[in-house]
């Protein structure tokens, strides 16, 4: 069957990305965003705003009109700008997509996310040092497998399936190449919000992340949404429900909600380690022990 490619007229200023390191705090922000826009009923974690769309085969099968399972990776790949131009056409902004590609190109060259539909993008970032426990528990694995991870230039997800993923293969890459490709990029308007400033004076920080999003600031739904996504409320209601986004192996998605848990939880090696592996972006933001 053809594929439908938008024409020019279709292409709309709709999509803010909402980019990451995996465990930086992104569902987080996507839980405020979800109970600020939709203040007139309870969130739901189950149905948050800024789900990863464009990279589950399903949604590519429908949007595209063919088996995704038919293509190669390159041509999956490939794809992905026209994917996210084809939900641009049918979306009101803002229309928030989870992401922890890097911003990087297909094989054939052409920027991952493209700008002509993008309104801007939204960079959370957060301490690997910290990042690096919460992976480990995220992934069940070790805490020195978590540290290798973040920094291969090459790695993405799915890893190591033996059939056909339910997702198409997304490059993380390393926690500084991830953080520097949408830092230094020019495309698309981006802001980098810190995850320790949204701990530390979350009024003032969250209010600039509507800023950031193009949102006006409504009393009344902003404390509403600061007091729905709350960690607490947020490990509560995983603790009383099923979460689709935690890794069935992993005991909780919503773990600590904190920073400087590595002070405690890393040894002086394992410090030294990632402090060396991602220094120069560590020292631009802060992060350096």
């Amino acid at each position: 069957m053809d594929i439908h490619y938008p024409s020019d007229e279709e292409f709309s200023l709709s999509i803010i990305w909402l980019a990451s390191y995996p465990k930086s705090g992104n569902t987080w922000v996507r839980a405020f965003l979800t109970a600020y826009l939709h203040s007139e009923r309870p969130l739901d974690i189950n149905a948050l705003l800024g789900a990863m769309h464009g990279v589950f085969r399903e949604e590519i099968d429908d949007l595209l009109g063919i088996s995704s399972a038919n293509l190669t990776a390159a041509e999956a790949q490939n794809l992905r700008p026209t994917i996210f131009r084809s939900i641009a056409a049918t979306s009101i902004a803002p229309f928030f997509i989870k992401t922890h590609d890097i911003y990087g190109l297909t094989p054939d060259g052409m920027p991952i996310f493209p700008s002509d539909v993008s309104l801007r993008a939204i960079y959370i970032i957060r301490n690997p040092l910290d990042v690096v426990i919460s992976l480990a528990h995220h992934q069940v694995i070790s805490i020195d497998a978590a540290i290798a991870q973040m920094a291969n230039e090459s790695y993405g997800e799915p890893q190591g399936i033996h059939r056909l993923s339910a997702q198409i293969w997304q490059h993380w890459g390393s926690w500084s190449a991830n953080v520097k490709s949408w830092h230094e990029q020019q495309n698309i308007p981006v802001e980098v919000i810190r995850y320790e400033d949204l701990l530390a004076t979350p009024a003032q920080s969250f209010k600039h992340l509507l800023s950031a999003a193009g949102l006006e600031h409504n009393a009344y739904r902003f404390q509403h949404a600061l007091k729905a996504s709350d960690f607490s409320a947020l490990k509560t209601q995983e603790q009383q429900t099923h979460f689709r986004e935690r890794n069935p192996s992993a005991k909780s998605f919503f773990r600590a909600g904190t920073s400087g848990h590595w002070r405690k939880r890393l040894t002086s090696v394992q410090i030294n380690k990632v402090s060396a592996q991602h220094e120069p972006i560590m020292r631009a933001h802060g992060y350096l022990p």
